[in-house]
Order: structure tokens, then sequence, then C-alpha cells
């Protein structure tokens, strides 16, 4: 069901990109802004946090023009984005004050605000182009509530099929023969890094799931969805 509801996403999104637009963007363009639209539906699907309702805050780190914030502030009490593109941040802002919606409920800068904590922080297709995985990671760490949810969609150097999505993990459960054509991507993620880095930065009940597989020029790439709690 999840598949399908996944799937489903990414036809209805590209759907919306004019075919002129799309041929102009870079290949890994293409496939990060696909990626935000289907990992907005793996972070609702896995976390806890987002089915208790709106009084969840949240950081979605790396947030682009917000194709992921736009899936969960339903969800959220209030939604920070944070991107070191400034032309992308006012894109975002933009976007949504058009809509009418209070910069109190979405916005995003720059940086992380100082002393700011959330319930819950989602990174997506960002991770695999940071230079130092670990000190991001804890930095990260430091703005998460007690309980609070890290969740990271990106990349994943494991193969596996689509009966696998989200029902599985990568350690201890069996998963099926890869579907076909699935290609991890050359940026990939060693899953042993990402735990490495999760658990340096003092988050407990890691976790690492298959996310979703994204079609792109007659290949599937396969992305996983990775948790850490603060205790």
């Amino acid at each position: 069901m999840l598949a399908t509801s996944i799937r489903s996403t990414i036809r209805k999104f590209s759907s919306t990109i004019p075919l002129a637009v799309k041929h102009s963007m870079e290949a890994d363009e293409l496939i990060d802004i696909h990626a935000q639209a289907m990992a907005s539906q793996a972070f609702l699907a896995r976390s806890d946090h987002f089915v208790m309702g709106d009084g969840v805050r949240v950081l979605d780190y790396g947030c682009g023009s917000g194709i992921v914030s736009e899936s969960l502030q339903f969800n959220s009490k209030s939604i920070i984005g944070v991107d070191s593109d400034p032309a992308l941040v006012q894109e975002f802002n933009t976007k949504f004050a058009s809509r009418g919606v209070s910069s109190d409920v979405l916005h995003a800068y720059t940086s992380i605000p100082k002393d700011a904590k959330f319930d819950v922080i989602v990174v997506t297709q960002l991770l695999h182009k940071l230079s130092d995985m670990d000190n991001d990671v804890n930095k990260l760490a430091q703005h998460l509530n007690s309980d609070g949810e890290l969740l990271i969609v990106d990349y994943s150097d494991q193969p596996f099929s689509d009966s696998a999505v989200l029902n599985s993990t990568f350690t201890g459960d069996h998963i099926d023969p890869p579907s076909q054509n699935t290609q991890p991507h050359p940026q990939a993620i060693p899953s042993h890094r990402l735990h490495s880095a999760i658990t340096k930065a003092g988050l407990i009940d890691y976790s690492c799931r298959p996310a979703f597989l994204l079609d792109h020029q007659h290949t599937r790439i396969p992305f996983f969805i990775a948790t850490g709690q603060k205790p």
C-alpha cells in the first residue's frame, strides 16, 4: 500500500514540472527533487511523532524550496526550514507567504536558529554531500528535544525489492532479491558510516530501512530511511 502511495506521489509531482524545465535540469538535480517528493511520504509513515498531530515542531534541514515541508505541514505545529542557499530560502518563504501561511508556522533560514529545539528533524538527500558527516549529525542531535527523532533519507548502498520498502531492516530480516535494474547511486552512503555517525551523536534506537526505489533513466535507485532518537 505504501509503495503504491509513493509511486502515485512521484507521478503526481512529476506531472507538475514543465517539460522544458525537466530538460534543462541536471540528472542529479531532477533526482533530488523527485526524492524529496517521495521522502515526505516515508517520513510520515515512519515517525510516530507525526501520528500525534499538530503539536510537533519540525526542522527540515536542507529544505530547498520546501517540497518536504509542504507535505509535512498538516502533521506539524510549526516547521523551520534551513538551507545554505539564500535563493532557495527566499523561494521557500515567498511561496508559503503567498499562500497566506504564517511565518510562525512555516519559515526558512540559512542557518539553524540558536538554541532552537525540535521534536523531529528531517534530512533529505543532503548527507552524502557533506564533508564531515559525524560533525553535522552531532550538531543536528543537539537541536533535538528529549525523545525527539532524527530522520534521514538518502541514497542506499544496498539494493532491495519493492516488497522490502519500509517493512524490513537491512540487518536481521530476510530481504527478497533486488528488483530488476536496481542500481545503487555512486554517491550512496555506506550503512556502517551512517550507523557510526548517529551513534557517536548520542542517539539511540538506530534503525535503517529500505525507503523507496526511484525510477531514473532505465534504472531504479534505492533509498534508505534511517532514524535515531534523543534519550
